[in-house]
């Protein structure tokens, strides 16, 4: 089963994805929210196998040296492929890209059979709002969004360990750590 860390938001900001998601439901176009049970998020790893004992310690680490960190989703998007996911892109800041190599510089202690998709250098950060989307709904999708002229700003909030296996059965939350630190040097 695969496994992600992700960021979660704060509450004020998660409403507002998940109102995103709302209006894409409206609309015909069905939300991760809504099918799969998932929190409005931006994954930083996902993975095949991970210690426990290992990975909680590092998160927990990494959550106590960093403090919540502003973001904004400013961009709608979509990847090439057969996936037809639907996301909302945040800007992409120098907290998210050290956050983000934190993570991964610690990981190989703690975790099997990480997916290229979201290592350094290839990493896409994204909020999902939709999978599995047609072409017609995908562009459905897009065009709800661009209507909406969607801007949101928050913070990130915690970090999260959720197993995600969403064909399978719907998301599930192992844990979240907040962020608690003031990030004066790199942990």
């Amino acid at each position: 089963m695969p496994f992600s860390v992700e960021l979660f938001f704060d509450p004020k900001s998660s409403m507002a994805v998940q109102q995103c998601g709302a209006f894409l439901q409206k609309a015909g176009v069905p939300s991760i929210f809504s099918t799969l049970g998932a929190s409005p998020h931006v994954s930083l790893a996902v993975f095949e196998q991970y210690n426990p004992e290992r990975l909680h310690a590092l998160l927990k680490k990494l959550a106590a040296s960093y403090p919540p960190t502003s973001f904004r989703l400013s961009s709608a998007g979509t990847f090439f492929g057969k996936e037809g996911v639907l996301f909302l892109a945040p800007v992409v800041t120098d907290s998210l890209l050290k956050i983000h190599d934190w993570i991964h510089r610690a990981l190989p202690k703690a975790v099997e059979g990480n997916w290229v998709y979201y290592l350094p250098g290839g990493w896409v950060p994204h909020c999902t709002l939709a999978i599995r989307l047609t072409p017609k709904k995908l562009g459905k999708g897009l065009e709800v969004l661009r209507r909406k002229g969607v801007s949101i700003q928050g913070r990130y909030s915690h970090l999260a360990l959720v197993e995600t296996h969403p064909r399978i059965k719907p998301i599930r939350l192992i844990y979240s750590i907040p962020f608690s630190g003031n990030h004066r040097k790199n942990p």
